[in-house]
């Protein structure tokens, strides 16, 4: 599925799907734990080239209705890569691949916790498949945006820049699978 089109599972892929040859262990040094303790947080910049080759980006609501990216903590078994492609299943029902680098980093201020933000690393991922349903689809909205339409979903100046930057690697040929 060259496009990522939805549609139903496979049944047996009801997991996140494992990025081929990821270490597990603890995160590389742009992964490190953030202040006071907190544990690193990957995100997913889950994307698509359309049929008329535009780059698209799949962009979730927050538990507070704003458009973000998929996003978690880093457990002490799993690499950055596999984080990130856990949670775009969980949060966006994506089956992909990472390609390549962190995209830099997203402060992610919480909107329910005063003066709480996290230092996320975000990672581009291909969107393979993307499933007609998946753990939180109860809680969560999704939709395709061009660049162009993210920047203007988007409240947070820290992810539009991250966003930026993968527009600029997929312009430039720089997404390899990892």
């Amino acid at each position: 599925m060259p496009h990522g089109r939805e549609h139903e599972p496979d049944p047996r892929r009801q997991e996140a799907p494992r990025l081929p040859g990821a270490r597990d262990g603890l995160p590389g040094p742009a992964f490190g734990g953030g202040a006071g303790g907190r544990h690193a947080k990957a995100g997913a910049a889950c994307f698509r080239v359309d049929s008329e080759g535009v780059l698209r980006v799949l962009l979730i609501t927050s538990t507070i209705g704003q458009w973000i990216i998929p996003k978690g903590t880093v457990e002490k078994h799993q690499s950055p890569q596999a984080a990130a492609l856990q949670e775009a299943w969980e949060e966006a029902g994506v089956h992909g691949w990472v390609m390549g680098t962190s995209l830099g980093p997203w402060q992610y201020e919480h909107p329910t916790v005063s003066g709480r933000v996290d230092h996320v690393e975000v990672l581009p991922v291909w969107v393979d498949e993307l499933a007609r349903t998946w753990p939180e689809d109860h809680k969560r909205q999704r939709r395709w945006a061009t660049i162009r339409e993210a920047m203007e979903l988007i409240d947070d100046q820290s992810l539009r820049r991250v966003l930026v930057t993968l527009a600029r690697r997929a312009s430039a040929g720089h997404l390899r699978a990892a």
